[in-house]
């Protein structure tokens, strides 16, 4: 399904430190500043390892309100201090510092990487309680890339450990995580039945967290307002309380969110203004988000409308900044990658220089048999040459280890790029009889498919991006971004003007409005929107077509002949042409309708080592049409296996068939 943010109705989740909580009350600002002077001299006056350690995580707490930066650089030096004293429970807890700090950062590999650690470190020393932190933390991390399940089932060992442990504050935190998750897999009843575990537990450990807020969110999407406003209003002044300043602009979002469903929109106004101040000093950008969506429905209510206009188009001009952020922090994440690039070839020339100088050393070895007054050179160049392949050696060790890194980073990316990409099984429902044939050419792919029902049609999606890799990757980020932007914020639901916009959007943020200096990277791209009752296709196609299979012959449909993006024609802010037609198609039961990407007829093979045309593959895809498709996936895989009889892979390929 189509990915969109709706940061008001997503649950807050908790994460549990050894040192202190993401959340903090205002005047813990002034207490940090004058705490980190008083450590900082404490600490370069200690002479002990252990403490110099212990000190570096307390200056990381008393800086994470003032610098992240810092509270990173402190928690770094607490782990070298922790290793040197061999203390692996401060350097558990240093990793677990660095783990926050990232995560503050939006650098979710990184964080997973140190929480991960901390994991095994505290599992190491027997620590019990630091295990269950770190399963609550990691569980956390899983929820951002929105594996609910694989952080569902680390909340409830978290759970299961702080109640052994009788730790009744971390065990709540846990528990108020475990309803969280099934509220993000949208099984509210779930959900609600840990909500009711949680108050219980409340009840018998006052000091713990309430599920005022967890039960505010379960009701509002059950529909029962009343109920949702009650336990928001209690959640607010829980929070209040705990001086929880970013959990207190949530709940007063929430709340006049149910105000204004309740028909209240001057009252829902006032609730509202409340949270601007503590959003825009504490720069919370999500929230920022919701809060402007939310003032311009306001005032769309009150009538308000070129206020209500105004408001949104901030909200989306936020919202396009939150997008740009997300992509930064993924590509210094992948970054390292194009640096070890650079120290391979430096590693390369260094190994030529080795190599002659090894020959070099090889004539003078010979001579010296013959001329023993050339010994002593010999010995300087054998020293030489010991100590240049002892270089050789470390570098090669640093370059394998960035390799791995960046594998690994790779990989994650996968997992992220994944993520945002909708399960086959939930497609079957949609259609019983389908399939979907994926194949990247490398780790991450520039091809991607999306559907999503709205109202009484399907949207079907195949998606190429340009290029393939880590390229075509950051491409397919940004047409799934904007593909989100113009179906669930604009509302457009004409596959034509929904081709349209989407060009319009990928243009403005690779900035080639003018076509000059800049990237003509683009996107081509299949949209169908599928009408079961009416036996009906609305297609669109941006450089790319479609097939139908009807009683053994195969129909294609052409879309329009350039893709998405690039400087086509010169765009102006106040006209936006029509590019890109809909064809209306009407399909007989039993049609096969495909959609696909030009990777798999790209692919080079056969006993001339040419492109695989069309004409072999739709005679493919009409034997495929003659049984169920059960296996269609697999068979396209062995097709095209034995059309390329062991060469490599060209380029991502996609394919998606329907039985309508």
């Amino acid at each position: 399904m189509f990915i969109s943010l709706i940061y008001p109705k997503k649950i807050c989740l908790t994460l549990l430190t050894t040192g202190f909580l993401l959340s903090f009350s205002l005047e813990s600002f002034s207490q940090s500043s004058h705490q980190a002077d008083s450590l900082r001299k404490e600490h370069y006056l200690s002479q002990i390892d252990s403490t110099k350690g212990r000190l570096a995580d307390d200056l990381a707490f008393a800086f994470y309100n003032l610098s992240i930066d810092s509270s990173l650089k402190y928690a770094k030096i607490s782990a070298k201090y922790g290793q040197a004293a061999g203390d692996m429970k401060i350097v558990a807890q240093a990793h677990n510092t660095q783990g926050i700090c990232y995560l503050n950062k939006a650098s979710l590999m990184n964080a997973l990487d140190h929480f991960q650690q901390a994991y095994e470190l505290f599992k190491q020393v027997g620590d019990r309680r630091g295990e269950a932190k770190m399963l609550n933390n990691l569980g956390v991390i899983y929820t951002e890339t929105q594996d609910y399940s694989r952080a569902k089932e680390k909340y409830e060992i978290s759970y299961r450990l702080n109640t052994e442990l009788g730790t009744w504050e971390a065990a709540s935190n846990a528990l108020y995580n475990i309803s969280g998750s099934y509220f993000s897999l949208k099984d509210y009843d779930k959900s609600l039945v840990y909500a009711n575990e949680l108050r219980e537990f409340h009840k018998a450990h006052p000091n713990t967290v309430s599920p005022a807020q967890l039960y505010g969110d379960i009701f509002e999407q059950k529909n029962e307002l009343d109920s949702a406003r009650y336990y928001l209003e209690v959640a607010l002044k829980d929070q209040e309380m705990r001086g929880d300043i970013f959990n207190w602009c949530i709940c007063l979002i929430n709340l006049s969110r149910i105000t204004l469903a309740q028909g209240h929109a001057e009252e829902a106004e006032r609730i509202l203004n409340k949270a601007e101040k503590a959003i825009k000093e504490n720069e919370m950008m999500d929230a920022e988000f919701a809060f402007l969506n939310l003032k311009s429905k306001i005032y769309a209510e009150l009538g308000l409308y070129k206020a209500a206009f105004d408001f949104q188009e901030t909200a989306l001009e936020l919202n396009d900044s939150i997008d740009r952020l997300n992509q930064m922090n993924m590509i210094n994440d992948m970054n390292t990658k194009y640096e070890t690039d650079r120290m391979e070839f430096q590693i390369e020339e260094q190994q030529g220089i080795i190599e002659s100088k090894q020959v070099w050393l090889a004539t003078i070895m010979a001579v010296a048999i013959l001329l023993v007054i050339g010994l002593f050179s010999v010995i300087y160049i054998l020293r030489k040459n010991r100590k240049l392949n002892h270089l050789l050696k470390v570098q090669n060790l640093q370059i394998n280890h960035q390799r791995q890194k960046i594998i690994s980073s790779i990989n994650y990316a996968k997992k992220i790029q994944q993520s945002t990409l909708p399960k086959e099984h939930d497609f079957k429902k949609l259609f019983k009889d389908s399939f979907i044939y994926f194949k990247p050419k490398d780790i991450i792919s520039g091809d991607f498919y999306a559907y999503q029902q709205i109202d009484e049609k399907i949207y079907v999606a195949a998606v190429d991006c340009t290029g393939h890799g880590v390229p075509g990757a950051f491409m397919s980020l940004i047409a799934n971004s904007k593909l989100n932007k113009v179906v669930n914020e604009m509302g457009e639901r004409d596959p034509g003007k929904i081709l349209t916009r989407m060009h319009r959007e990928i243009q403005l943020s690779l900035h080639q409005e003018n076509g000059e200096d800049h990237t003509m990277d683009g996107v081509e791209m299949s949209l169908c929107a599928i009408d079961l009752n009416k036996q009906t296709i609305e297609f669109a196609g941006a450089g790319s077509s479609i097939f139908i299979a009807r009683n053994g012959v195969i129909h294609e449909f052409k879309g329009n002949f350039h893709g998405l993006g690039g400087a086509d024609y010169t765009w102006k802010k106040d006209e936006t042409p029509q590019l890109f037609t809909t064809q209306t198609i009407t399909y007989c039961k039993e049609d096969l309708l495909y959609l696909f990407s030009d990777g798999i007829h790209d692919q080079i093979g056969g006993t001339e080592l040419k492109k695989l045309n069309k004409s072999l593959f739709k005679e493919h895809l009409l034997n495929i049409s003659m049984n169920a498709l059960e296996h269609a996936a697999q068979g396209c895989d062995q097709f095209i296996s034995d059309w390329r009889n062991q060469h490599q892979q060209t380029d991502d390929m996609m394919l998606i068939g329907i039985r309508l």
